[in-house]
């Protein structure tokens, strides 16, 4: 299981809150490694980790910015990864 740094977690969440009403195709630096980036119609920014990660409480292998993730894996969403960061003491 690959756990998340705090620093993961904050420049994901920052990367993801700054691009997701952008299309893919212009998406860059992405923040993190061994996760692929993606959209859908129904949620415009999912990331899906090659392996189970976690974050604090949160364990998941996916994350999206809406509610409805694709996949049966584990799933949270950015809201869930911003208040487990604010619980850290982040400041977003």
């Amino acid at each position: 299981m690959k756990n998340l740094s705090i620093d993961e977690a904050t420049s994901l969440y920052k990367w993801a809150n700054e691009n997701h009403k952008k299309n893919w195709g212009v998406w860059m630096n992405y923040p993190i490694s061994g996760c692929s980036f993606l959209q859908f119609e129904d949620n415009p920014l999912v990331v899906k980790f090659d392996e189970m990660t976690s974050f604090g409480t949160l364990k998941f292998k996916r994350i999206g910015w809406g509610r409805r993730i694709s996949g049966k894996e584990a799933s949270i969403t950015f809201r869930a990864l911003s208040y487990e960061l604010e619980q850290a003491g982040v400041k977003l």
